[in-house]
């Protein structure tokens, strides 16, 4: 366990080969869970590798329509010009006998019909009506990181408590629309309501709470 901590505390001054990345991304994820250990907004480039490996990590505890098995899984990340070098260096990954890729859509841009998971970035939430709108009833993820994303109809979205990057969701949001968050995601998430939490800050279902 010491040397453990001793490689997440290291993150911050790992240089990311693109041979090492997925490996990288596997520790990413197991540090960002172990609490005390990453303090991920110390500094903005591993805050943005923390996401992608939160975002590549989602595709492996998230289930989609059979009808999609063995389909391309594509993760769009909307504003995401940030990311665009990390999501150049990613190697091919297979989640669920599903090929990952990801997709860095510039402000502005149309996002693509082939998204299963979105992330829309900060600073475009007037963009959300329309992203959202376009994906209405359909299996697509939809991940945030304002506070009320999820209370204006996303499904997942980031957060920072004590300085450690954290996620909440709204699994009865995503199972409306087809896509189905595994209990062990669900275990290590804030459980929050959606949209009918907008009106007040009375919780709509027992042990939700609304965005804050």
């Amino acid at each position: 366990m010491r040397n453990f901590i001793q490689s997440c505390e290291l993150l911050p001054r790992m240089t990311h080969a693109t041979g090492l990345l997925v490996h990288w991304l596997v520790l990413v994820m197991l540090c960002a869970f172990a609490p005390g250990v990453v303090r991920a907004d110390e500094n903005a480039a591993v805050g943005i590798r923390l996401k992608t490996a939160y975002l590549i990590n989602f595709a492996r505890f998230v289930y989609w329509p059979a009808a999609e098995e063995g389909l391309p899984l594509q993760v769009c990340i909307v504003n995401g010009d940030a990311y665009r070098e990390l999501a150049a260096e990613l190697k091919p990954t297979t989640v669920q006998q599903r090929r990952v890729s990801m997709l860095v859509v510039s402000a502005g841009e149309a996002v693509p019909a082939g998204c299963n998971i979105i992330f829309i970035s900060h600073g475009h939430q007037r963009d959300w009506p329309r992203i959202l709108e376009s994906v209405k009833g359909r299996a697509v993820l939809t991940v945030g990181e304002e506070d009320d994303f999820i209370a204006s109809g996303g499904m997942t979205r980031f957060y920072y408590e004590n300085k450690k990057l954290r996620f909440a969701a709204d699994p009865d949001q995503a199972r409306s629309a087809g896509v189905q968050i595994s209990a062990k995601l669900l275990e290590l998430a804030k459980i929050e309501s959606g949209p009918e939490c907008a009106a007040g800050d009375e919780p709509a279902r027992p042990g939700t709470v609304c965005g804050k």
